[in-house]
């Protein structure tokens, strides 16, 4: 079976991400909005960078700078979609119980921050549930991160010694009902869950968000990276 490029894209994520077992039981049936690009500048070359590509690996040096984050939308949306909130968070699924604060971030992305890329604007016909044709103006949408509001600040990573392989997961999520209560950052600790693997889902489902777009990477410890 052959398909439409914007239709493969969110079936081959989903793909990898339950080769990877990336919190499958939560993501089991999710559907990708779009491609969630991120990126760590090098310390030690400007013109070098470290992509995140859906299982990769990097270094734990790699990681050490703040990442840039770009979202680019599969399906054409609508701008009451632009109107809503977004959070970014950076989650480990094999945590260090030693240094469980330092493996997440979370962006607030208001409205303003978020800019069209190239839009594509075209109308759309829709008929509502009173039978009422009409059409709406949908577009094409890239998210520019660049902007947003670090509601915690980024930590980088750290493996712990002897813990393997750890998978480290990036999650945007749109916000329904609207901007998360920042006093309640301070409750963050493994994102007031005692269960791995569990934390960002319970976190997700008490304040209503909704994940529209996912990218991970693999790291482990390494002596010659703690500094």
């Amino acid at each position: 079976m052959i398909l439409p490029r914007f239709e493969y894209y969110p079936w081959s994520i989903r793909e990898k991400l339950m080769e990877n077992n990336v919190l499958s039981n939560y993501l089991l049936h999710f559907k990708a909005a779009g491609e969630l690009f991120v990126s760590f500048d090098s310390l030690y070359d400007p013109y070098e960078s470290f992509d995140v590509q859906y299982g990769n690996y990097l270094e734990v040096w790699h990681t050490k700078l703040e990442p840039s984050f770009l979202f680019q939308s599969f399906f054409p949306i609508e701008q009451s979609f632009l109107n809503n909130y977004f959070t970014l968070v950076l989650t480990s699924l094999d945590p260090d119980f030693e240094r469980s604060l330092d493996v997440w971030i979370n962006l607030s992305i208001m409205p303003q921050d978020v800019k069209l890329s190239d839009p594509a604007d075209f109308e759309t016909e829709f008929k509502n549930k009173q039978g009422i044709h009409g059409t709406r103006q949908t577009f094409n949408a890239t998210f520019d991160f660049k902007s947003g509001v670090n509601l915690v600040p980024y930590k980088q990573p750290k493996p712990q010694k002897g813990s393997g392989d750890n998978r480290f997961v990036f999650l945007l999520f749109r916000q329904p009902s609207g901007a998360l209560p920042i006093e309640r950052l301070k409750f963050r600790d493994r994102w007031g869950s005692k269960y791995n693997d569990h934390g960002v889902v319970d976190w997700a489902d008490y304040y209503g968000l909704e994940p529209i777009a996912v990218n991970f990477f693999n790291s482990s410890y390494d002596k010659e990276d703690w500094f």
